[in-house]
């Protein structure tokens, strides 16, 4: 209930007390005053029959008191007794005290005095007057009247105060009830959102009201939801950046507490370690004895639960990956730093692993290709030091091996530094326009004493002129010339060696094949690494550094072209190149 409606009941119970007090009062004072003045046409009664009956003062009191329905008392100056209508003849006796009496012996007048009597339930009202009389002069009258007429009034005023309180309490329940209609189909309607609430979700509600306290409660609620939404569609935000996180990282993460039970595994987790998440977490196994990779790291993890120490931990998938896990205590992150369990990190080393045997290959292959060619000069160089002792034909012999092992070894070092560069990712050279065919016609110029020296038979199927490729240049014909080398290097003595060039709409072709003994098919996916070779022929005195196909292959990428190995129809390797083509002549 409003106040102000609480404020109005109050103050109208208040001026209805207060009337019907104020009227229960008037009412005596009414009474009172209506009985004074009977009092003392009663005194002047009194007096007349004292002037003039005979007899004494008692019995002409006694005579008066049976048509003045009063108590009658009659004193002289000296407080004695002179009459008392409730008293014989023979009871006067001594002085009778009355405080109306002295009031009024006191004035020289009169005395009115009303005074509320208990037992029996009435009011007494003394009216006490001065006057002469026959034989005694300043005597005291006193007529007291009995009024049982108030207790009637008492009643009437009870009833009245009984009923207007009837009143005001019909009053204010039917304002309570009215309040409690107005208020409950709203607060019913705010319980039921706040049930839905509980069962789905908050929502904002809407009721029909004219009470602004209701209103101010909806837009708070309201208000409440709008919070409510925005700290959950931030926290789905939060949460929705770290499942992404979690599940893009390439290293598997697990989250074990300190029961030694996994509380948190992500994707890739899952993945390393062969890991049903959703059959772990349904069952709530801690130790899950049939994955045996679980099982090794929650041993682990039981021993860092003791002595909170980090630990690593190597394991091999069943796919044949070595799989690295580091094992560390967590800490809360707040204050006091409880330890809450451990996090375990997994990662797949394995192409880091081969990457390290190829490195260390790497270094033992361009130090045995270094060594070869400096062991032959370093050798020869000695020899030449016995000049005089030499024939002429053991000097010229000598120099030429020098000559050929520096320019072996100017060569392999001229290919480590192009790949090197390809590594870093340098690229000087500008793109420009050139002729196919003119390009592997001067390769094959600059390969004819290798040719020559193996007879072997070059079949080339070229285009009169063109097709024209933009690109390097100088990669290109590093290209062609690394791949027809390679051909040369394996085709048997008197073998032979085809190379075509064809042009379609978007693409240039260009295939180079050989007699050789091919390229096995497990090893085709390895020949572009550095150092690799393989042994297609045993009758080759250059098998080469292993280095030419791959940078070929870096080239071809850095042409935005292909290369595929397959075996040729006649028999022998078959290496066939594709390049976009952009302009023509």
């Amino acid at each position: 209930m409003k106040k102000r409606q609480t404020a109005l009941i109050v103050f109208l119970f208040s001026v209805l007390c207060s009337v019907t007090i104020a009227f229960y009062l008037y009412t005596v004072d009414l009474i009172v005053s209506q009985t004074r003045r009977r009092g003392l046409d009663a005194i002047n009664q009194i007096r007349w029959a004292l002037d003039r009956e005979e007899g004494t003062v008692q019995e002409i009191i006694l005579q008066l008191s049976q048509t003045i329905p009063a108590h009658i008392v009659i004193v002289d100056t000296d407080a004695q007794l002179l009459a008392d209508s409730h008293k014989g003849e023979t009871q006067l006796s001594g002085k009778y005290i009355d405080a109306d009496l002295s009031e009024a012996r006191l004035h020289r007048g009169e005395a009115t005095h009303a005074l509320r009597n208990r037992h029996p339930n009435n009011l007494s009202v003394s009216i006490a007057k001065q006057v002469d009389i026959r034989d005694h002069e300043g005597v005291l009258i006193s007529v007291t009247y009995d009024i049982d007429e108030i207790r009637r009034l008492e009643i009437s005023f009870l009833i009245w105060m009984i009923i207007t309180f009837l009143l005001l309490t019909a009053m204010i329940v039917l304002l309570l009830t009215i309040q409690i209609k107005r208020y409950r189909r709203p607060i019913r309607t705010l319980l039921q959102h706040t049930k839905d609430a509980a069962a789905s979700g908050l929502s904002k509600i809407s009721i029909d009201t004219v009470d602004p306290d209701l209103d101010e409660l909806v837009e708070n609620f309201n208000s409440l939801v709008d919070r409510y939404d925005f700290l959950v569609a931030n926290d789905n935000r939060k949460y929705s950046r770290i499942n992404t996180l979690l599940s893009n990282l390439q290293t598997g993460i697990l989250m074990i507490d300190r029961n030694n039970k996994i509380t948190l595994v992500n994707p890739r987790a899952e993945m390393l370690l062969d890991l049903d998440k959703a059959r772990l977490f349904a069952s709530g196994d801690v130790f899950p004895s049939d994955n045996e990779h679980i099982a090794a790291i929650l041993r682990q993890t039981r021993l860092i639960h003791g002595d909170h120490e980090a630990r690593s931990l190597r394991l091999t998938s069943s796919r044949g990956e070595i799989l690295e896990c580091s094992l560390e205590a967590m800490t809360n992150k707040y204050l006091p730093y409880d330890y809450t369990g451990v996090l375990v990190l997994v990662r797949d080393v394995t192409e880091m692993k081969r990457l390290d045997r190829l490195k260390q290959q790497f270094v033992a292959n361009v130090s045995h290709e270094l060594r070869t060619p400096l062991t032959v000069i370093s050798g020869f160089a000695e020899t030449l030091g016995s000049w005089e002792g030499l024939s002429e034909d053991d000097r010229n012999s000598a120099v030429s091996i020098i000559a050929l092992e520096a320019a072996r070894l100017k060569k392999l070092i001229g290919e480590l530094l192009t790949l090197s560069r390809f590594d870093d990712g340098v690229q000087e050279e500008t793109c420009s326009p050139f002729d196919v065919s003119e390009v592997v016609r001067e390769v094959r110029t600059a390969l004819e004493p290798i040719e020559r020296g193996k007879d072997i038979s070059t079949m080339m199927h070229l285009p009169d002129h063109g097709p024209v490729m933009d690109g390097v240049k100088l990669w290109f014909r590093q290209i062609v010339y690394n791949i027809y080398d390679n051909a040369l290097k394996y085709a048997p003595s008197g073998g032979w060696v085809e190379i075509k060039v064809a042009e379609s709409d978007r693409f240039l072709s260009l295939s180079v094949s050989d007699s050789g003994p091919g390229v096995p098919k497990e090893e085709r996916e390895h020949i572009f690494e550095r150092f690799y070779q393989i042994n297609r022929s045993t009758n080759s005195k250059n098998p080469g550094s292993g280095l030419g196909l791959s940078i070929a292959k870096h080239m071809i990428d850095q042409l935005s072209g292909t290369i595929l190995v397959s075996e040729n129809r006649g028999g022998g390797a078959l290496f066939t190149l594709r390049f976009p083509v952009r302009k023509s002549l």
